[in-house]
């Protein structure tokens, strides 16, 4: 039979604490500290190596959910090589952004605020529930895990309507996380986010 383990940095600094908020997960389960942070990924990161599946946690801090937290779950596969280059609304192919991973995630993004265009739990890889964006910039790697299946349709860039993206700004080969903002017209909310990986054992 198989279980579900998280597997949780536990020497990354600071301890471990149980989280609160909703999202399903058994009473007193002990997840990795998740703080706000700042920072960039460096060149090096093997964003490849981040396909898996992960218990998600997002944090709001501002608007009229600030102070919830929801947990969900994701999940990141690799993007077939012809659809690694990132298609633009006019055609050309971006020389400065790829989309290494797609996946699909099930949280209930109402309760920290955030709305998105489309579904999340679409597996097409044309249109996926959650796209991984992929820039290198001077000092690192900026990585954006853009949710929605309507604002991730291939050849399709979303200039209005609602929006809800990740921004990855420190991991590791178990854990990454980072900042997150949603919003649609002239309404906005933002936080923070972690992600452990969950593996599967005998």
């Amino acid at each position: 039979m198989k279980i579900l383990t998280i597997v949780s940095m536990v020497g990354m600094g600071g301890g471990l604490m149980a989280c609160g908020g909703g999202g399903g997960e058994e009473a007193g389960q002990a997840l990795p500290a998740c703080e706000a942070a700042e920072g960039i990924l460096p060149h090096a990161f093997d964003v490849a190596g981040m396909a898996g599946d992960y218990t998600l946690r997002l944090y709001a801090t501002n608007g009229d959910s600030a102070g919830r937290d929801v947990a969900g779950t994701l999940h990141l596969v690799l993007q077939a090589d012809s659809l690694r280059e990132y298609e633009m609304i006019s055609g050309p192919v971006s020389t400065t952004m790829v989309t290494p991973l797609y996946g699909s995630a099930d949280v209930k993004l109402s309760a920290v605020g955030a709305v998105t265009e489309g579904g999340l739990a679409s597996t097409d890889p044309v249109k996926p529930g959650v796209a991984v964006i992929e820039r290198h910039v001077d000092l690192g790697v900026e990585l954006t895990l853009r949710f929605g299946s309507l604002s991730n349709m291939r050849g399709r860039t979303v200039f209005d309507g609602a929006y809800m993206a990740l921004s990855a700004m420190w991991g590791g080969s178990d854990r990454f996380g980072g900042s997150w903002g949603s919003g649609v017209m002239a309404s906005s909310t933002q936080g923070y986010f972690c992600a452990d990986r969950v593996e599967e054992s005998e």
